[in-house]
């Protein structure tokens, strides 16, 4: 009895070791690095048989390619996801990450939608609807994605024309954020405001008596500080004309 209790107490530690390696890595948004141990990592998952890690991380990973502009893969791991996600019940722990990438893909697809004046505009936006509102449903039960939820709520009424509701988004982002001291969240909703605020077409410049210029500068102070390089190279590839 003695050594089936150590050897399960060896293999929750590796599922916690592992577990809190990735999570490290997709909110510092170390991409190359959560898609070179996923193979490590699904392999030790898949030998002990946890179904539910092993959809929870096939879940970052596919948050991870889409990050990483690798849509189509990004699709791929959704669709497969999407196969095997009646095979075990799913805490909202481990179905917050698979909804939330589901709200980030079709918010991506919309925005293109918008850019290119596409016929699948109206498809993307019932797409971003059901996933937001799945999304902020499971966040209600624990803090972890709530930020980042509410944030991507925000962009996608920002995206639709419904600015004021955008605004009214992204101060609950701010709200969550500052009141858990979630920093890398909150510093990626100060960035998402700039952004939309330093549009050409913004009816809105500023929030919250802060200006757009402003809270790019708050982005930028925070990633510096967290050394969150990803976002980093974003702001860069705003103020470059790049995005």
């Amino acid at each position: 009895m003695n050594a089936v209790y150590r050897e399960y107490n060896q293999d929750m530690a590796g599922v916690f070791e592992i577990l809190l390696k990735t999570i490290l890595f997709i909110k510092q948004r170390s991409l190359e690095e959560l898609l070179r141990s996923f193979h490590e990592a699904i392999t030790f998952v898949d030998k002990k048989s946890f179904k539910n890690m092993h959809f929870w991380m096939h879940a970052f990973k596919a948050r991870a390619l889409l990050l990483s502009g690798e849509i189509e893969q990004a699709r791929d791991c959704f669709e497969y996801l999407e196969k095997i996600r009646g095979e075990t019940p799913l805490a909202p722990w481990y179905l917050s990450d698979y909804l939330i990438g589901r709200f980030m893909f079709a918010m991506h697809q919309l925005e293109n939608a918008v850019k290119m004046g596409d016929a699948s505009y109206g498809k993307w936006v019932q797409e971003s609807r059901l996933w937001g509102k799945k999304s902020l449903k499971v966040c209600k039960k624990f803090n972890r994605d709530r930020v980042e939820a509410k944030r991507y709520m925000g962009t996608f009424h920002w995206l639709t024309g419904k600015k004021r509701d955008a605004l009214k988004w992204w101060r609950l982002s701010i709200e969550t954020g500052e009141a858990f001291n979630m920093k890398p969240e909150l510093s990626r909703t100060y960035f998402e405001i700039g952004k939309r605020l330093s549009e050409p077409n913004s009816p809105y410049r500023e929030l919250n008596g802060i200006s757009a210029a402003e809270y790019l500068h708050k982005a930028k102070t925070m990633f510096e500080e967290m050394d969150l390089q990803w976002d980093l190279e974003q702001l860069e590839n705003l103020i470059s004309g790049h995005h």
